[in-house]
């Protein structure tokens, strides 16, 4: 009889298998380089982590507080060295110092920070306000604290008292608006800081709000009424095959279109006659503005024209004609009355502003079809800078120079073959536009 072993059968290993996790030194030369890179990476992480934190530290430290650390460490060292008690004593207290601005500036703020103004667009000399709303919806007690407005290039500051849980203050200031300009509101920004100076920590509660202040800008009528005559099209010398006002009949010519043939005439003469028409144009008006401050003998003129300007612009959207206009080397979206003038509000005139040619030359550039080009300049503009301009121009667009200038009277003259405006007050420019007749 053969013995039966009962022994629960065992997995057999492959030899070769066996053999290569004894002798294969790569494996656990890969597993520790992983455990060695893992380390390096928390190690990297918290060191990284730690290095913010004191970087963000610094960066709360002012000018005076460096100073003051400098002289604690400076007076220790020599104090040391020299064995003077004197020196020990104002490292002491400019280190003591030092350390104790700190827990005025460590930790959380609980505030909600609301920025507001109204309106947010006006004219020059109208009245607008900004709101700065500060609560606080902790149940612990907010402490006293600085905020900060930036106002266009100035600041403006609130000190905001002291606040129970779920109170709430409000700071309202004035909006100078005296001048054309987009002015930038804001972030607002608390402050907190030690009563030295030494550690000062900001932060940002609210994005930026843009208040525009337009041009002063008066009401015209219709400029199909005189300086452009129909909002259709005008009429050209050139014969179209096609278009809306008839010119006059001719002989049919065969690969006329026969919808053309006038009928009743062909019945009446016997042979076929067919209409033949005036090419007609959309109106396209172009506005130019100098920025350079030497074509403008005063602030005011350049001002003038920019209301004058802003005035045609205005009108011209209304009246849905084709409109491009062009401040310095900067085309000017004019999808709308309200975007036009907002960028209107950004127009300034400096030393390096283009001046009236290659405004022209950069209005050539990015209209196409026009039938009117107005170019604005000052009177310290001399004949020579306002022909190479207008020169830029083909001879079938009409040209018109407008000099503004509050110290002149208004009026007309010919200049070549543009028209030559003066405009001495902006109340004036109703009546100079009803004038013109083409």
């Amino acid at each position: 009889m053969t013995a039966v072993d009962s022994r629960p059968a065992q997995p057999v290993t492959k030899p070769s298998q066996q053999s290569a996790s004894r002798t294969d030194p790569g494996t656990g030369l890969r597993s520790a380089w992983t455990d060695v890179r893992d380390t390096g990476h928390v190690i990297g992480v918290a060191l990284g982590r730690r290095l913010r934190w004191l970087r963000q530290l610094v960066s709360w430290v002012t000018p005076l507080g460096f100073a003051f650390l400098g002289v604690g460490v400076g007076s220790w060292v020599l104090g040391l060295r020299l064995g003077w008690n004197e020196l020990l004593v104002i490292a002491g207290a400019a280190l003591v110092a030092f350390a104790a601005a700190f827990p005025f500036t460590i930790g959380r703020l609980a505030a909600t920070v609301a920025l507001d103004a109204h309106p947010r667009r006006v004219v020059v000399g109208d009245q607008a306000s900004a709101a700065v709303t500060v609560s606080n919806p902790s149940r612990r007690r907010l402490l006293p604290l600085r905020l900060d407005l930036a106002v266009g290039s100035g600041r403006a500051v609130f000190e905001i008292p002291s606040l129970g849980s779920g109170g709430e203050v409000e700071e309202l200031m004035t909006i100078p608006t005296h001048r054309r300009a987009v002015i930038t509101l804001g972030p607002a920004k608390t402050v907190r800081a030690d009563p030295l100076g030494l550690v000062v920590r900001t932060a940002a509660w609210t994005p930026t709000l843009d208040v525009f202040v337009h041009p002063r800008t008066v009401a015209l009528e219709s400029l199909g009424s005189g300086l452009l005559r129909d909002l259709d099209g005008r009429a050209t010398n050139d014969v179209s095959p096609s278009d809306v006002e008839i010119h006059a009949l001719r002989d049919y010519i065969p690969g006329d279109d026969r919808r053309h043939v006038h009928w009743r005439t062909s019945a009446r003469t016997g042979k076929l006659m067919v209409r033949q028409f005036i090419d007609t144009r959309r109106s396209h008006l172009g506005l130019v503005v100098s920025e350079d401050i030497a074509e403008f003998a005063s602030e005011a003129q350049y001002e003038l024209a920019v209301s004058v300007l802003a005035s045609l612009g205005v009108r011209a959207v209304i009246d849905g004609i084709e409109l491009t206009v062009v401040g310095g080397a900067t085309a000017l979206p004019t999808v709308s009355s309200q975007l036009l003038l907002d960028r209107v509000s950004a127009l300034s005139a400096s030393q390096s502003g283009a001046s009236l040619l290659p405004s022209a030359q950069k209005l050539t550039r990015v209209a196409r079809g026009l039938t009117l080009a107005m170019l604005f300049g000052g009177s310290n503009a001399s004949w020579k800078d306002w022909s190479d301009a207008a020169a830029q121009f083909d001879t079938d667009i009409r040209t018109v120079l407008v000099v503004c200038d509050p110290a002149s009277s208004s009026g007309f003259a010919i200049a070549g073959r543009a028209l030559r405006i003066s405009v001495g007050s902006l109340g004036d420019l109703p009546r100079l536009m009803s004038a013109i007749v083409w």
